[in-house]
């Protein structure tokens, strides 16, 4: 920071604390004026003096350490009038206190104290509050409240504290560049009214007469912000809003506002373009961060598969809880530059390996392992398209099987303290190739576990090995939705498999902090060796529903102006997924969205055996006996009747959930 902005920052805090000090003394003269009035007072001065230098001198102590001036005034909140009244109820107890020790020096009634009190508190708190009022409105500032003006007439779309919020983050910031023209609610009773000053000017139904009505005007707004409440509600309810909004030739954006009172940086808009996750209908889940800051802080953290959807935001989250070094690993050279970029952009200063390698090999990955010696592996590289891995087998095995097993293998070799293997609810009772070649994963890094437990007990050290299992994370290269997405800017049609398709969601944020807390419990020796820690997906959700959910967001009317297509269930998938083979076999943990599936799994020496065995019909390509042989690892693999040549064709080209 300049040494200007440090000097301009203390001769403001100076400035707001000296204006205290002033009105402290102002109080008490006021005090004595009512208890005495002005004659009164007179008589008294000496005794005025001497109680006001005593005054003075407690609160240039009580002030600053009661946390007055934390807050802002520009951001004057009903927490900081609390800290306010803390500080002055404090500073009169005190003086109580002394009154009463010593009545003979300080022979003043009590009244003067108890009117000193209602003086100060006014005092202190009205300049805040007219301060701020007058920034809000304008009238400090005019250049800025002009600039307003001049800004993007936008109309704000929802209702309640959240637009509230927004409104007065707006009016407090001229380099939003938005000037809100006015507020669509979604209550008759609301229009006509104003939110912060800011009209309501018609409900959602009434919005096309809304826009028509501005633009005779003269002020059509050129953009729609959207609070994540009312996108929720327009889109469960079906309201076509959002279908007159594309008519209308209106962009929209969903936005939010940080309203933290710590720090006026925190008083910040953020907008995004509208994001599938409001198909969720939901909450996210809450996640606390404390515990997986304990986890990660001044560690050596290792992500495979850094260039994928989970990966990425694997490395961002984990980033941001300030490891001490951080191995980024994927064999996609776009992927990993672009997960790479992002990383930069965060600037937290971090030492950051990028390395463009295969997982596949067995000596590169020991190479990596052994010279970087980390102690947290978050193992997200797989092959994870249903369609693709059926028609390419071998190199699902070489991936997901003995990549794994490689990645485990270099973690043991290096004294990592854990290995996390992000699995997938396809592994449960599989029905396709690729969810079986999971499930092997899973089943080998269970075994380790189990080995490595008691390793631990009997030398006291070993390497951990989790699994943590969950299904469709959205908008993730494994999913559905980019396809969706596709379609949809292609005018249609969407593609969907079965009307009764159904799959567990989860926002990707969501699911990689979800991991992260799963990975920080897993480590605790309480964990059954081998089980496999499960995330609630909350409830499945129709495939067709996120279609037709996808469309209305994008301002299409489902099944008019974009079709919806039923093509059959591909090979190897199944009508719904499950987290668990039977649902008695989670077990609930402490941590709130993260169960425990109970172990069930082959002792490590068999698994290796057939592992060895599984390795000679790859490198043979053998693919039949290299799928029996899959089939007697997972018993519970069932796999379809083969679908025709053509079926398998036009698979290829098709992304699958």
């Amino acid at each position: 920071m300049a040494f200007s902005q440090i000097t301009w920052r203390w001769s403001r805090w100076l400035i707001v604390y000296f204006h205290d000090l002033f009105m402290t003394a102002l109080s008490l003269l006021m005090a004595f004026y009512i208890r005495f009035d002005i004659q009164g007072a007179m008589d008294r001065a000496g005794l005025l003096l001497f109680i006001c230098a005593l005054i003075l001198v407690l609160a240039m102590a009580i002030f600053p350490l009661s946390g007055m001036y934390k807050g802002f005034w520009r951001y004057a909140s009903i927490r900081d009038l609390v800290n306010v009244t803390q500080a002055v109820t404090i500073l009169s107890l005190v003086a109580v206190l002394i009154v009463f020790l010593f009545p003979s020096t300080f022979d003043i009634p009590r009244t003067v104290i108890v009117a000193n009190w209602f003086c100060l508190l006014f005092l202190l708190c009205a300049p805040r509050i007219i301060y701020q009022m007058a920034k809000d409105s304008g009238l400090i500032n005019l250049k800025k409240s002009a600039m307003k003006k001049r800004g993007t007439p936008v109309l704000l779309v929802g209702e309640g504290s959240e637009a509230a919020n927004i409104l007065r983050v707006i009016e407090a910031n001229s380099d939003t560049a938005f000037h809100v023209l006015g507020v669509i609610g979604n209550s008759e009773w609301t229009t006509g009214r104003e939110v912060l000053g800011t009209p309501v000017l018609g409900t959602e139904h009434e919005f096309e007469a809304v826009v028509r009505d501005l633009e005779k005007k003269g002020n059509r707004p050129r953009k729609l912000l959207l609070t994540e409440e009312a996108l929720t509600r327009i889109v469960d309810q079906s309201t076509g809003f959002l279908v007159t909004a594309r008519k209308l030739g209106l962009p929209y954006s969903t936005i939010s506002a940080d309203v933290s009172d710590h720090s006026p940086l925190g008083r910040q808009l953020n907008l995004s373009a509208v994001d599938v996750s409001h198909i969720l209908g939901r909450q996210s889940k809450s996640i606390d961060r404390n515990e997986t800051a304990s986890l990660l802080q001044g560690r050596r953290v290792v992500v495979t598969g850094a260039g994928g959807t989970i990966g990425a935001e694997l490395c961002n989250q984990i980033a941001a809880l300030r490891p001490s070094r951080l191995m980024i690993i994927d064999n996609s050279e776009y992927g990993l530059y672009h997960t790479d970029q992002m990383l930069k952009g965060l600037r937290l200063n971090l030492p950051i390996e990028v390395v463009l390698a295969d997982i596949r090999s067995s000596d590169r990955v020991n190479g990596l392992f052994a010279d970087f010696r980390p102690e947290l592996i978050f193992h997200a590289a797989a092959l994870k398209h249903v369609g693709l891995v059926e028609n390419n087998r071998r190199e699902a095995v070489l991936t997901n099987v003995f990549g794994t097993h490689n990645v485990a293998s270099a973690a043991m070799s290096c004294g990592a303290l854990a290995m996390v293997n992000i699995s997938t609810d396809k592994a449960v009772a599989p029905s396709s190739f690729m969810g079986a070649t999971k499930r092997i994963a899973e089943a080998f890094c269970q075994a380790a576990d189990a080995d490595s437990v008691n390793q631990r007990d009997q030398k006291g050290r070993g390497t951990r090995f989790l699994s943590v299992r969950f299904g469709n994370v959205l908008g993730s290269s494994g999913s559905v939705l980019p396809l969706f997405r596709q379609q949809i800017a292609n005018g249609g049609p969407v593609t969907v498999t079965d009307p009764a398709m159904e799959r567990f969601f989860m926002s990707v944020s969501e699911a990689v902090g979800l991991v992260l807390v799963a990975s920080n419990h897993g480590l605790n020796d309480s964990l059954l060796p081998g089980g496999i820690l499960v995330l609630d997906m909350g409830v499945p959700v129709k495939i067709v529903d996120v279609a037709r959910k996808m469309i209305e967001i994008a301002g299409y009317r489902p099944d008019k102006d974009i079709k919806i297509v039923f093509t059959g269930a591909a090979f190897g998938e199944k009508l719904s997924e499950k987290l668990a083979t039977e649902k008695g076999d989670l077990v609930a943990t402490e941590v709130p969205s993260v169960m425990v599936a109970k172990p069930s799994f082959v002792t490590s020496k068999l698994l290796q055996s057939k592992l060895a065995l599984l390795e000679e019909f790859c490198q043979a390509n053998d693919e039949a006996s290299m799928v029996a042989l899959v089939q007697e690892l997972v018993d519970d693999y069932s796999l379809p009747a083969q679908s025709s040549e053509t079926d398998f064709a036009r698979q290829k080209h098709e992304l699958f959930s």
